[in-house]
């Protein structure tokens, strides 16, 4: 059973993720296994949807992460539970 869901407190380093990612038009996250990769990844595309700077956002990513890792994640913050998913394997 999955617990329920809680507000999002990023640490400095993920806020400046954040910023990192919603400065520039391509990036990518060079961080270990659990600093929050996804978390930082959903807070920055939620900037940019409630901005209106766009409107779907293409992620590509290994099987596993797709799949299993972000479903899970999305749902442990409250600031990310409204995420859709649309996964598509090509």
């Amino acid at each position: 059973m999955s617990s329920p869901a809680v507000d999002w407190q990023p640490h400095d380093y993920q806020k400046q993720a954040v910023r990192f990612l919603i400065e520039r038009a391509c990036a990518g996250l060079f961080l270990e296994p659990g600093l929050g990769k996804t978390s930082i990844t959903l807070a920055a595309l939620k900037v940019l949807r409630v901005k209106g700077l766009v409107k779907r956002t293409l992620i590509i990513a290994p099987l596993r992460p797709a799949y299993l890792v972000w479903p899970v994640e999305a749902q442990k913050w409250t600031d990310f539970v409204a995420t859709r998913a649309r996964r598509q394997l090509l």
